[in-house]
């Protein structure tokens, strides 16, 4: 099993255990799991990407898009994004903002994937 299927899987898990949770509570669940995913994550970035997918999940067809941009970005910090799920153009506009907001504290390859992806999906 490969790293990005390990992760997918575990965030099944996670949205089963916590779909019915208040949101605050979920946020901070949500936030652990990230966390322990991706050890060394900036807390800027973190705070970035855990305000992007509240937001989602309070927008149109909810708790379906906010899971589809979660697994994006998370594919994408493991440089393992193949094209699914798809996102619409103002969600890699969304990445392209939080990803370079922090573009001091990431590793340099791991930030030009990510902005690589970006500008194949016109999020520039």
């Amino acid at each position: 099993m490969r790293p990005s299927d390990k992760l997918l899987s575990d965030l099944d898990e996670w949205t089963a255990r916590n779909e019915t949770a208040e949101e605050s509570r979920r946020t901070e669940s949500l936030r652990d799991f990230l966390s322990r995913s991706f050890r060394g994550i900036p807390e800027e970035l973190l705070a970035g990407i855990l305000e992007r997918w509240s937001e989602l999940r309070r927008g149109p067809e909810g708790s379906k898009r906010a899971r589809a941009w979660l697994d994006a970005t998370c594919l994408l910090l493991l440089t393992d994004y193949d094209d699914d799920p798809s996102l619409p153009q103002e969600d890699w506009t969304q990445i392209r903002e939080i990803f370079s907001s922090e573009a001091e504290t990431l590793d340099m390859n791991l930030l030009s994937y990510i902005m690589e992806r970006v500008l194949e999906h016109g999020g520039f």
